[in-house]
């Protein structure tokens, strides 16, 4: 989602997909040096640059990698991990 806005107020919202993955119950961004811990108590430490952990009730949670660029298929979202239901 992109907002533009001046003192004024908003001047535009525009909203563009760039990828799919499973429903998502949480959303957390993570940055470089951050720790994830997955829901079945397994802990790890990750180095993780421009990544998003998708925590799913419904589905596989995912953490995914954003990427600057799309892909072949149009996608900036690479799956790095996926924790299993």
């Amino acid at each position: 989602m992109l907002l533009k806005h001046d003192d004024k107020g908003v001047q535009s919202l525009s909203v563009e997909t760039i990828g799919a993955t499973s429903a998502a119950q949480t959303l957390s961004y993570l940055d470089n040096g951050c720790a994830v811990s997955s829901d079945n108590s397994l802990s790890m430490t990750i180095a993780v640059r421009r990544h998003v952990y998708v925590g799913s009730h419904h589905g596989d949670s995912v953490l995914v990698r954003l990427r600057k660029e799309k892909d072949e298929k149009g996608s900036n979202v690479e799956v790095q991990l996926v924790a299993l239901r």
